[in-house]
């Protein structure tokens, strides 16, 4: 089964969360037209609490941290700015900082899916699948949105009976962690091969690695690697557990890691043979 043009419509979606959001900001917009001139086009929502019930304060300050700028820096636009590369700073600060809000929205979108009881659209759909084709698809869209410029190469040749896009969806945060904790223009290689018993996807990174006394809590939600607030690296600690998720609803798979020789992380997926 070819999952070419269904994964990739898939994969340009969660891609261009901007164009959404931008569409809610216009439809916000024209009701709150509609509500000033006295006619209410739908009921009024109360608003929600300021803090989600359950959302760690890790999460609200990596969600504020982004947000605070883009205010601070549109502000400053706003009050006209004469010089242009001061202009093009701030822009540019605009973009950095509203993508990274994007995909940190994206992760909570993805782990409420799956994690969802009466979300109909997460029916499994099992298939068998060119997981080549698959994982080049996805190393093109992790590509296209990665500033820091990763090489990531698939070797390989593979097929599995399994639910292709949330494999796809494990393997997008896979690798979108990999560019994340791993230098820029570093390798990252995407392995695919079929044993007897299972067949297995490995993900192997040049990055700061995984200590061992974190080796569990890493799956857990909104938690991370000490070494990774030591480096500096920004994130909400959800990809993994979005992973770990996505791969058992595919197949039945399962994720573990193990230290690469020298430098960085090796992740292991095994989807079982049917």
């Amino acid at each position: 089964m070819s999952v070419g043009e269904p994964l990739s419509a898939m994969l340009r979606t969660r891609y261009d969360e901007a164009e959404v959001d931008a569409q809610h900001v216009v439809g916000t917009a024209h009701l709150e037209d509609e509500r000033r001139r006295g006619r209410r086009s739908r009921p009024v929502v109360s608003e929600p609490p300021e803090r989600p019930p359950g959302l760690p304060s890790s999460a609200i300050h990596e969600l504020r941290t982004p947000l605070t700028s883009i205010h601070g820096y549109a502000q400053v636009l706003q009050r006209g700015l004469a010089d242009n590369a001061q202009a093009s700073k701030a822009l540019s600060v605009i973009v950095r900082e509203s993508g990274r809000l994007t995909q940190m929205l994206a992760e909570f979108s993805d782990l409420a899916n799956l994690t969802d009881p009466d979300d109909s659209s997460g029916t499994s759909a099992h298939a068998e699948v060119d997981l080549r084709e698959m994982a080049e698809l996805v190393a093109e869209a992790v590509s296209a949105g990665d500033a820091a410029g990763h090489q990531i190469v698939v070797v390989g040749q593979a097929r599995a009976v399994c639910d292709g896009h949330r494999l796809a969806l494990a393997l997008t945060h896979l690798l979108t962690n990999a560019t994340v904790y791993s230098p820029a223009g570093s390798r990252i290689t995407v392995t695919l091969d079929e044993g007897d018993e299972c067949v297995r996807i490995c993900v192997a990174d040049e990055g700061i690695g995984i200590l061992d006394a974190d080796a569990e809590r890493i799956y857990r939600p909104f938690e991370r690697g000490a070494n990774a607030r030591e480096f500096g690296v920004r994130g909400l600690g959800l990809g993994l557990v979005i992973a770990r998720q996505a791969l058992k609803a595919a197949a039945g798979a399962t994720l573990r890691h193990a230290p690469r020789s020298g430098t960085g992380t090796v992740f292991l997926v095994e989807l079982p043979r049917h």
